[in-house]
């Protein structure tokens, strides 16, 4: 699954938006927390974490079918830093039941796109 985080830097301009799958790196310095967003705007999950293990945190959020997005802020004010977002067209793999211990063993799914993710 793909990801990309943008700050409130890279909201503002194009130029500033990092690679896909990376944190940037005025977000890995904070302590954080981050709202899991449904596609209605309601918060159904609320997470803290440090800026170095932000990745780890998006791609387990990003993993629940319900999350539109992520909304990341500052833990020591609650101000707003970015968001996260799943991109389109990220691909997991889904295991067979049975073969929970053999990792060689799964089928490709794609993902479904996201609608109002923003």
């Amino acid at each position: 699954m793909y990801f990309r985080v943008l700050d409130t830097a890279a909201e503002r301009c194009v130029w500033s938006v990092p690679p896909i799958d990376t944190v940037p790196w005025k977000l890995r310095t904070r302590e954080l927390v981050v709202r899991s967003i449904d596609s209605d705007g309601a918060v159904f999950k609320v997470a803290t974490t440090e800026g170095p293990r932000l990745e780890d945190l998006v791609r387990q959020l990003l993993v629940d079918q319900r999350a539109a997005r992520l909304d990341i802020h500052l833990a020591m004010d609650d101000s707003y830093a970015g968001h996260a977002v799943r991109l389109p067209g990220s691909i997991e793999v889904v295991r067979s039941s049975g073969t929970e211990n053999d990792p060689s063993v799964g089928e490709m799914q794609e993902e479904p796109e996201l609608i109002g993710a923003g």
